[in-house]
């Protein structure tokens, strides 16, 4: 995951984030944005590495509310709040894990807990 290039972490972000748009509909406006991972010590004590962040915009919810309802799921969901949107990094998400963070996001919009 250290290791993946700008241009595979925007193809990951973009397919990210046609999976949340498709399942979020109109609980959500949701987006791509350049941003940074952070690396946490080892060999890289807090370094930034460029990547894409996907944005999620909740209609009816504070951000703030999403991001605590996604720590709560049975799987939490690690992301970071940013300019008023919640933050996913496709760096640490597989891809095979996209339906299960996209099902929690609309789990915590729509009311539930996941």
């Amino acid at each position: 995951m250290i290791t993946a290039g700008r241009d595979e972490l925007l193809a990951r972000a973009r397919r990210l984030r046609r999976r949340l748009s498709k399942d979020l509909a109109s609980l959500a406006e949701v987006g791509v944005k350049s941003g940074f991972s952070r690396v946490g010590g080892g060999s890289f004590p807090e370094q930034d590495l460029p990547t894409s962040l996907v944005t999620v915009a909740p209609v009816a919810m504070d951000v703030a509310a999403l991001r605590q309802g996604l720590l709560a799921t049975d799987i939490p969901v690690i992301g970071r709040v940013e300019d008023g949107r919640f933050c996913l990094d496709p760096r640490t998400l597989m891809d095979e894990e996209f339906p299960l963070a996209s099902a929690a996001v609309r789990s915590v919009l729509a009311g539930g807990m996941g």
